[in-house]
C-alpha cells in the first residue's frame, strides 16, 4: 500500500471519528433541551396542583375540573416527553 493511501485511510478514520462526536455533542443538546422541557412541565404540574387546592377549598367547582383537565393534559405531555428522553437517551452512535 502506498503511503498516500495510508494517510488518506487516516484522514478518513479522523474524519468518521469527527463526525461521530459532533453527533454525540447534538444528541447530547437534544437530550438537555428534552430534559428542561420535561421539567418546566413537572413545574408545571405542581402549581396546578396548588391552584387545584385553593379552589377545592373555595368550593369552586368548575376551576376545580378545569385544574384536573390541565394536570391530565400536562401529564400525558410529560408521559410523551419522557418516552421520546428515553429513546434518544438510549441511542447508541
Amino acid at each position: 500500500m502506498a503511503l498516500s493511501d495510508i494517510y488518506f485511510t487516516e484522514l478518513q478514520n479522523m474524519y468518521s471519528e469527527s463526525l461521530k462526536q459532533v453527533e454525540m455533542v447534538k444528541l447530547g443538546d437534544v437530550l438537555f433541551e428534552f430534559n428542561s422541557r420535561k421539567l418546566t412541565i413537572e413545574e408545571s404540574i405542581r402549581t396546578i396542583e396548588q391552584e387545584l387546592i385553593k379552589y377545592k377549598n373555595e368550593n369552586n367547582d368548575v376551576m376545580v375540573d378545569f385544574c384536573q383537565y390541565r394536570i391530565e393534559a400536562f401529564q400525558q405531555c410529560l408521559n410523551v416527553f419522557s418516552d421520546i428522553y428515553s429513546t434518544l437517551k438510549s441511542k447508541k452512535l
